[in-house]
Parts: C-alpha cells; structure tokens; sequence
C-alpha cells in the first residue's frame, strides 16, 4: 500500500518541476496581430508558435462561458498573487517607430522608451531590447513586442488549487447564506 503511494508523490515531485515556457507576441501597424505559445522545457518552441500564431492573425480563446467574473475574480486575484511570485521574466523586446506631427514629443517618447528599457535590463537582469527609432516623416505607428515568461508546473497547480479554494469558499458562502423555502 506504501509503495503505490510513494511512487505517485515521487512521480507527481518530478511533474511539478517541469518548466513551462509563455511567450506572447503583439504586433502594432498594418500587419496587426496577437499571438501566444506555450512549450514545456525548451523556450524558443513557445517563442516559434507564438510568432506563427501571430502571423496567422489568431485571436484569445474565450476563456470565461458559464463562470461570471464577479465570482470568480477573487480566486483569480489570489491565484495571480501566488503565481507572481514565482513567475521568472525571461525576455522582453519592444522593435518599432513612433512618428507624432510634433518632432519634440517624437523624440521624448523614443527617448523615454530607451530609458525604461535600460532601466528594466537593469532591474531584471535579463534579455530586455526596446528599440523604438523616431520617425520625423509622420508616417504610422509600427511596433512589435514580444515576451516570454516561465515558471513551474508544481506552481501553476498550487496556484489553481489556490483560486480553486477561494472561488468555492465563496459560493459556499453564498449557497448557505440562502434561507430555506421549506414550510
């Protein structure tokens, strides 16, 4: 009896250290377009779907059908408050230029987005590249940013157990607050 369940806690150890990889690409201009990948161990996999999906012009599932988000936002606040903190940034990129009709305000956004990615390579340590050139011709907004973050399966499902337990605390609540009908 032992050994079923020291097999099942050793092999459920080893599936929550699995890393997985969340790269999401945004795409600003005439080619607009939003794509996310996801790969377990290697990261340039995720990055790959990510850049395919976005070439393809896909679009975000929608995630919430029956669930509503006044009842479900507080499980999911805790679960993103457990989650932030074991999230690791793997790399950030901002390419693209800026144009405006005034060439003062042109050249304090680029300005300000070199700064602030100085400033986040600095603070993160990490792959961080925003390249936003000024264009003084007006011509249109072209911008691509890409991201990748990662973390552990072991963490995900601790966060999910997390919301999971304060979305249903909540509607027990609810469900025992009603008083009964019986006569």
């Amino acid at each position: 009896m032992a050994l079923p369940m020291v097999t099942a806690a050793v092999a459920l150890f080893y599936f929550g250290a699995i890393p997985i990889h969340l790269a999401v690409c945004l795409r600003l201009g005439a080619n607009a377009g939003f794509g996310f990948g996801v790969s377990p161990f290697e990261p340039r996999f995720a990055l790959q779907r990510a850049r395919h999906q976005q070439s393809a012009g896909g679009k975000l599932p929608p995630f919430w059908k029956k669930i509503s988000l006044r009842d479900a936002l507080p499980g999911a606040l805790r679960a993103l408050r457990y989650a932030a903190a074991h999230v690791r940034i793997e790399r950030v990129r901002l390419d693209g230029t800026f144009a405006s009709d005034d060439a003062a305000l042109t050249a304090l956004v680029c300005g300000g987005a070199t700064a602030l990615g100085s400033a986040l390579r600095c603070a993160l340590s990490r792959e961080v590249r925003f390249s936003l050139r000024p264009d003084f011709s007006g011509g249109p907004l072209r911008a691509e940013l890409s991201g990748m973050i990662s973390m552990r399966v072991g963490h995900i499902m601790l966060a999910a157990l997390f919301g999971a337990l304060q979305y249903g605390s909540r509607r027990l609540k609810e469900w025992t607050s009603i008083p009964l009908k019986a006569s």
